[in-house]
């Protein structure tokens, strides 16, 4: 699925993800981290044709850059989602970004679906 970069930061995903996003961004780093061998330093925001935004990480050196690539972003973001609503679901003040979560959540298994 296209997608267009919104930022080359995270702000867009953080206005789009309020009480959420540090949780969600916390998930990815930990993934691309386990995956890549490190935990990415930076962000850019991506718009797809679905409505999603999602985060994908830019590395300093392409080398890490490629090792990041070969994650499954869709994917990833769809385990990183699950990850903080869970988190999230402890928490009896977060009922929106739950609610925001499991709306998010539809595109983004349509993402990876589509991948």
């Amino acid at each position: 699925m296209n997608f267009r970069t919104t930022t080359t930061d995270s702000t867009h995903f953080e206005n789009v993800f309020g009480t959420a996003a540090p949780s969600v961004r916390n998930q990815l780093s930990l993934a691309y981290g386990m995956a890549a061998g490190e935990e990415p330093s930076a962000w850019e925001s991506r718009l797809y044709e679905n409505g999603l935004v999602a985060l994908a990480p830019v590395a300093g050196t392409s080398e890490l850059q490629k090792r990041y690539d070969l994650v499954n972003l869709p994917e990833a973001f769809c385990k990183a989602i699950g990850r903080a609503a869970e988190a999230l679901a402890h928490q009896d003040e977060e009922h929106e970004a739950l609610d925001m979560l499991a709306s998010v959540m539809e595109k983004a298994e349509e993402l990876a679906a589509a991948a």
